[in-house]
């Protein structure tokens, strides 16, 4: 048996989009507002990708999988970077003390080049071919799978920005002057690497047992030019690192019942440092634990699973999203835990009933508790000074979500509710202050789907049903809304049946 799959798409993205946020007193009157400030931002960006994959059934106990592709994504986020010098972090991080920056950022007149945007200017590609080799054997009593895989890959990230100067007037962004291209970041960064891994699906009796492991060569290289050479003459500076990764892992399940399965895994997770990054950057190393059990039968279902991530070391990015310069360079974190439950339950409330449709319901809860298990200084925004003790920010310890459907045979009507806790914006311990913290929210969302020919589905949805206004975030430049009531309808095909 072979089969053959080709896969193309192109998206095209125009987005007025800014990372200006509010001060809280202007998000409690007008949660929406857009400052003046950023009415040039702008985000563009364009996304091809293609793939081809390719399966052959070489016997009925071995197949394989071959998989080529490349993805390409040029963006410019066109955006505001510093009022009068001040980078937008600050204005909003302290209003009182840059007052005057506010007021420019509001629409007050301001003079020439008061107001610095950066064209964030970025084109990416990726691209490789991986195969994986499945394997079916059986002795006795005992069944195994194995899958062996093998993949090239390569990516690469070219920053080229400049920045543009606007005066206010009246209200209105007036161009005064044009930055030259480079001029702000002018480099290019790659990434090499060949992955091998092996996987084992062992079967025996009640008993599953995944035994795996993968191991990666990776090169990085960051081509550093000077920014008054946008022709790239000539690198003012190359780094490169290299590394060896080996990253083991098994999970583990006993089906007590047909009923009942607990569950267990035991994993290292690892993610790189990126290019150019300094000698003293280490990887992001950790061991990850999990174990729960599962209950299913016909029309419901109960899991509960528990786990603990151990890293030795947490990394952190500088990013503008983060209230950073962009460079992204990333920041050792040290030592933190994360430990926490996921649960979840599913069951069809007319299971015993004979009607015509179906009344499933879904609760799903996420505890997460998160803290680093070092003290040290980082000039990463959302870190700042730690110490061993202190909460990782931007991980909210309450996940949950509660969904109730009425399916019949010719559409689908589905009430969802999402709570999310409040969240710390910056490391730290004990109460959260008012300014360190996002909006505990709790969401509605209806969503609808009805059959009208065969292939043929119409849908329809609103998001935040009740147009709920809170703080989803106050990075990277003040306090940020979620989003308000959205609705989007339209037709669904299905092709090539």
């Amino acid at each position: 048996m072979h089969n053959h799959e080709i896969k193309l798409g192109r998206t095209n993205q125009t987005s007025n989009e800014t990372y200006l946020g509010l001060t809280d007193e202007d998000f409690a009157s007008t949660p929406n507002r857009r400052y003046a400030a950023s009415q040039q931002d702008v985000f563009y960006g364009v996304h091809e990708q293609y793939q081809a994959r390719y399966f052959a059934g070489l016997s009925p106990n071995i197949d394989l999988t071959v998989t080529a592709y490349r993805n390409s994504f040029a963006r410019n986020w066109y955006k505001l970077q510093s009022i009068q010098g001040v980078g937008i972090s600050s204005v909003l991080g302290d209003p009182t003390r840059y007052a005057e920056e506010l007021r420019i950022a509001k629409g007050g007149d301001s003079a020439a080049g008061a107001l610095r945007v950066r064209a964030n200017n970025r084109e990416y590609y990726s691209t490789g071919v991986g195969s994986v080799l499945g394997l079916r054997l059986r002795r006795g009593n005992v069944a195994q799978r194995f899958e062996i895989g093998l993949r090239y890959h390569e990516d690469q990230e070219d920053r080229l920005q400049h920045e543009d100067g606007f005066g206010m007037r009246d209200g209105r962004m007036v161009f005064t002057s044009a930055g030259a291209a480079g001029s702000q970041s002018n480099r290019i960064s790659d990434a090499e690497a060949w992955a091998f891994f092996i996987e084992d699906k062992v079967e025996w009796g009640r008993w599953t047992v995944t035994p795996g492991f993968r191991y990666e060569r990776i090169e990085l290289i960051r081509t550093d030019y000077h920014t008054n050479d946008p022709g790239r003459t000539a690198p003012s500076r190359v780094r490169r690192n290299e590394l060896d990764v080996f990253v083991p892992g098994i999970g583990v399940t006993f089906d007590v019942s047909a009923e009942f399965t607990v569950l267990g895994g035991l994993n290292r997770g690892f993610a790189p440092p990126g290019p150019g990054s300094t000698a003293d950057t280490k990887a992001e190393e950790s061991i990850n634990y999990e174990g729960g059990f599962r209950w299913h039968r016909a029309f419901e279902q109960v899991q509960l699973v528990g786990f603990f991530n151990d890293y030795s070391n947490l990394l952190g990015r500088d990013t503008l999203s983060t209230g950073g310069d962009g460079t992204g360079d990333l920041f050792n974190g040290g030592a933190a835990r994360v430990f926490g439950i996921e649960a979840s339950a599913r069951f069809n409330l007319l299971a015993k009933l004979d009607w015509s449709f179906r009344l499933p319901l879904l609760v799903s809860y996420t505890f997460t508790d998160a803290e680093f298990r070092s003290d040290f200084q980082s000039q990463f925004g959302p870190w700042g000074s730690v110490s061993r003790g202190d909460a990782v920010p931007y991980l909210p310890s309450h996940n949950l979500n509660v969904g109730i459907t009425v399916e019949e045979s010719r559409w689908v009507l589905d009430l969802s509710s999402s709570y999310m806790g409040r969240m710390r914006v910056r490391a730290g311990s004990g109460p959260i202050a008012p300014h360190d913290a996002t909006d505990a929210r709790l969401l509605l969302n209806l969503t609808g789907e009805y059959h009208l020919a065969e292939g043929v589905r119409l849908f329809a949805g609103i998001q935040n049903l009740t147009n709920k206004s809170y703080i989803a975030s106050r990075r990277p430049a003040g306090a940020r809304p979620g989003l308000p009531r959205t609705v989007a309808a339209g037709l669904k095909f299905d092709v090539g049946r």
